[in-house]
């Protein structure tokens, strides 16, 4: 039974695969290790990623809101990625926190998915069962905390937020979501 699912997952980022699965291969391939947001940033654009400016996008209003929940003496910078005119996986890259002692956070969007992801490509990606499982109102998610690799110690998250989900006006941009933070 296992085996068609690895295979699933194993297909890389071939767009014949299913967005959820190129979706945590590219997770896997440039949110694996947050090392530093120069680092990381380094390794995305190597891999051939490119600047993206999200302006206009509902991904664009996501990252404002969270850069309206600072504290003070924190500082958030958010840096976004494509490859070239391809909108359907995005990178983020995100430094937050006091600037002596910031956190690094990658996360992956595919904001055009309009169905939820598959319980069982997430679940055998993840190889261990989620800390905190959540399934309401258009807004599925998973949560591991500690996350599910050696640099993930502020945890890792997969959300899925429909597109008519009635959370939508708090989490902003529909589709898929993987992000780690450390």
């Amino acid at each position: 039974m296992l085996a068609p699912l690895l295979a699933l997952l194993l297909a890389g980022t071939s767009q014949a695969a299913p967005i959820e699965s190129r979706a945590l291969a590219l997770f896997d391939a440039q949110c694996s290790t947050l090392d530093s947001t120069d680092a990381l940033m380094a390794r995305i654009r190597a891999a051939g990623w490119q600047p993206y400016d999200p302006a206009g996008t509902p991904l664009a209003a996501l990252l404002a809101y969270h850069a309206n929940e600072q504290q003070p003496g924190w500082k958030l910078e958010n840096w976004a990625f494509a490859q070239g005119a391809d909108r359907s996986l995005i990178l983020v890259v995100t430094r937050a926190g006091r600037p002596d002692n910031p956190s690094v956070e990658c996360r992956v969007f595919a904001p055009g998915m309009k169905q939820p992801p598959s319980i069982a490509i997430v679940e055998t990606w993840a190889g261990a069962a989620p800390k905190q499982k959540f399934d309401h109102s258009g807004v599925l998610a998973w949560e591991w905390s500690p996350g599910l690799r050696a640099s993930h110690s502020g945890g890792t998250a997969v959300l899925y937020i429909a597109p008519d989900s009635p959370m939508l006006a708090q989490f902003k941009s529909p589709g898929l979501m993987i992000a780690a933070q450390r």
